[in-house]
């Protein structure tokens, strides 16, 4: 497995690849959408990528994870943090470790690079993801469904 960012120079098949993904992972939560739209996105955050990251895992040559985020200060952490707004393994390749991988090189990016945490939410009724931000020690707020953990 190999954790990477998206860069502007990367090739339009990646581009794209990644747009399926995300918009696979935006019709589950029943937001309908284009690839055409979600690449818009993407290059819009490939154009400011001093706020935004988008960071993919590949498994034996094929794109099966996503995270996207974006940066910003934070008085209460006292730095930089990232909110994660999208974070998604596609269904071939869940109960592989890939989200636990994902995670683990995240927060090690976020360390190499003065982050000081990580805000996200869930719904209350993703058990799947609230059980990996738990094994992260993620702390929830009183509505389980926001998260944050401080690096």
């Amino acid at each position: 497995m190999t954790f990477n960012i998206l860069n502007k120079t990367d090739t339009p098949t990646l581009k794209t690849t990644i747009a399926d993904l995300l918009l696979i992972q935006r019709r589950v939560h029943g937001v309908e959408s284009s690839v055409e739209y979600i690449m818009e996105g993407i290059e819009n955050a490939l154009d400011n990528a001093a706020f935004t990251k988008i960071f993919y895992v590949e498994m034996d040559g094929v794109i099966c994870g996503v995270c996207f985020g974006n940066i910003g200060s934070s008085i209460s952490k006292a730095g930089n943090y990232i909110w994660i707004n999208e974070l998604f393994v596609s269904e071939n390749y869940r109960r592989k470790g890939l989200a636990t991988f994902m995670l683990n090189e995240l927060i090690t990016w976020c360390r190499n690079n003065n982050i000081k945490g990580i805000d996200l939410e869930t719904t209350v009724d993703n058990e799947p993801a609230i059980g990996l931000y738990q094994k992260f020690d993620f702390v929830f707020d009183q509505y389980a469904f926001r998260c944050t953990l401080l690096l």
